[in-house]
């Protein structure tokens, strides 16, 4: 759900509040002063509907659980809150409430889920729709030392433009780069489009699996979380490459 200030919020990222501000005290600077005021209290509250929707949501997804007596790390906290209370999309904020109710533990000690806030921190809404689509519908098995991985996820420009919500294929490109750059795009292969095709390999990693399960509120094992069955890497990669050949060769793109 999108709030009236949303628009104010998105001036003042791009700066130009403090250039109103400057021309208005040029001008008059008791209006300058009443603007600047005008313009952060309407911020703040924008922001506290989205850390409280945030809030909500992660009390959702603890409703089944009892943690009387237990408590999350309070930068983890803190963090998520100032992050998240930016986002007014309902798909991000479900990610800023998982890895609040995913943080909460008997002692509050465990701080694992830093990682994953600062990844999701750096993320437009784009990447990850692209994320959750590749975490979602890619193949998933773990090895025999009992570490996930998955692949197996090449889609075409137009599949792409369906899961982002956008026909700009340059900046779907760069999306792609950026998450590679992060390590959750490209389990297996390179990730992204390769030069000479507009089939890209959007398979996670298993570091994006592992941000994935966090999302969703779950502290478990990514591999129970998924059911994955065992499997010998180097042997699925291999059968993944010959997949995306052959696709690549016949035209079409998929889960593969």
């Amino acid at each position: 759900m999108k709030y009236p200030y949303e628009a104010v919020a998105n001036t003042l990222a791009k700066g130009a509040v403090d250039g109103a501000r400057s021309f208005l005290g040029a001008i008059c600077m008791p209006a300058a002063t009443e603007f600047g005021l005008l313009v952060e209290d309407k911020v703040r509250f924008w922001r506290a509907k989205n850390a409280l929707q945030i809030t909500e949501k992660a009390q959702l997804l603890l409703r089944d659980k009892d943690i009387s007596g237990m408590s999350a790390y309070p930068r983890i906290v803190m963090e998520a809150l100032d992050k998240g209370s930016w986002e007014s999309e309902d798909k991000i904020q479900n990610k800023w409430a998982g890895l609040l109710a995913s943080s909460v533990t008997p002692d509050g000690e465990d701080d694992s889920n830093l990682l994953f806030v600062d990844l999701l921190g750096r993320m437009s809404n784009m990447q990850v729709k692209i994320l959750d689509y590749a975490c979602e519908f890619c193949n998933k098995y773990h090895s025999s030392s009992g570490w996930i991985f998955g692949g197996g996820v090449v889609a075409n420009i137009d599949r792409l433009e369906q899961i982002t919500g956008s026909t700009d294929k340059h900046r779907i490109d760069r999306e792609l780069d950026y998450l590679r750059e992060l390590g959750l795009i490209g389990g297996g292969f390179g990730g992204g489009f390769e030069a000479d095709a507009t089939d890209a390999d959007i398979s996670p990693t298993s570091l994006a699996l592992q941000m994935y399960v966090r999302c969703q509120g779950y502290v478990g094992a990514p591999t129970e979380y998924f059911g994955t069955t065992e499997e010998n890497p180097e042997k699925i990669f291999r059968e993944w490459e010959n997949k995306k050949v052959q696709a690549k060769q016949s035209g079409k793109n998929a889960s593969i």
